[in-house]
């Protein structure tokens, strides 16, 4: 068995492969290879059992009856030419920044399907973050490849990935991007790293200057949201460009929204899978049904992306993550680690 630590994972993580792998995980989804069966919950430090407390079906419950959750999330790929499976372990600990460890960490096995034997085990934490902001990526690809300005929310690894996904997808620098966020200095960190010849890169204070984030949306191609928040970052009454394309990923449950409802109404909503409808942004809707018109799972708008916004004002693009996305991600990584020598084998006979 391979063991892969973070640096590995790091190393061996191609970003472009990300986008071609990511696209094609959720167009599994899609078409009937990819199979993401029902996960496990477990909470912390809440027992269930005694405090009569419901396994959340989907993430709906956790914010609101337990402090954390440790989730077991299986998922398998059942291609014409090639069958892969794996789990990952991620869990949510509010306390561990504090302790210098990660919010969410992460580990991903992949298991061998002809023999069912573990055949790696890797740090799941980067890929979790790069295969998160594939998706929005791909929706830029898709939607506003022509974007020339793009509005940040959040400045952590998200917001930093997103900018280099999304790069990629297009094949050349973002001319001007705005980083909103409540911590002006972590916003300025994230500025350093990223500013090019090629790219303006602005900061902006989302508590102390709501005008100039009124200005910065009103002038934004894509507006990418990459927080935690539990209430809209923006006005409802605030306009946005028309055929502007709006991203999220920071919500995962009801009590959670970083989009305001307006705009959502106003949008063709694109989902990376039906479970993102019970997420704060989306719960209003209703759960998703394929007659709807302007609500299409992202699988098929990437397939064929002609239809979506023609008939609204905005695009939006939501994402809650799927285990097809990490397996098929972390076997490439496993795949792309063998080749260049690294990571550590061990003998578990």
């Amino acid at each position: 068995m391979f063991l892969l630590g973070d640096r590995h994972v790091r190393q061996a993580l191609n970003l472009q492969d990300c986008l071609d792998i990511n696209r094609k995980a959720l167009i599994s989804l899609c078409q009937g290879d990819g199979f993401v069966p029902s996960r496990l919950a477990l909470s912390y430090p809440n027992n269930p059992q005694t405090t009569q407390q419901q396994q959340p079906k989907e993430e709906k419950n956790e914010k609101k009856d337990a402090s954390d959750w440790t989730l077991i999330k299986p998922a398998a790929y059942y291609g014409a030419d090639s069958i892969s499976m794996g789990l990952k372990v991620v869990s949510v600990r509010a306390e561990n920044p504090s302790h210098q460890l990660p919010l969410v960490p992460a580990t991903i096995l992949l298991v061998d399907p002809s023999t069912g034997i573990v055949q790696a085990t890797m740090n799941g934490t980067y890929v979790t973050v790069a295969r998160t902001s594939a998706g929005p990526a791909l929706a830029v690809q898709t939607f506003r490849p022509d974007i020339q300005h793009l509005v940040i929310f959040g400045a952590g690894a998200q917001a930093e990935c997103h900018i280099k996904l999304i790069e990629l997808a297009i094949g050349r620098p973002i001319p001007k991007i705005s980083i909103v966020n409540r911590t002006v200095d972590r916003a300025n960190a994230l500025r350093e790293r990223m500013q090019t010849e090629e790219t303006k890169i602005d900061v902006i204070s989302l508590v102390e200057d709501k005008s100039a984030v009124a200005t910065a949306l009103a002038q934004a191609d894509v507006v990418a949201a990459t927080t935690n928040s539990i209430t809209p970052l923006w006005s409802d009454e605030w306009e946005l460009k028309d055929g502007c394309l709006i991203t999220g990923i920071g919500s995962y449950t009801p009590e959670m929204q970083e989009i305001p409802e307006n705009v959502v109404n106003q949008s063709h909503v694109v989902i990376d899978t039906p479970e993102a409808m019970e997420v704060g942004d989306l719960k209003h809707l209703g759960k998703y049904e394929e007659e709807k018109s302007t609500l299409t799972l992202a699988g098929n708008a990437f397939l064929d992306p002609g239809p979506i916004g023609k008939t609204t004002k905005y695009i939006f693009y939501k994402a809650v993550g799927s285990a097809i996305q990490d397996v098929l991600t972390a076997e490439a990584v496993f795949k792309r680690a063998q080749e260049q020598g690294i990571g550590q084998e061990v003998d578990m006979s």
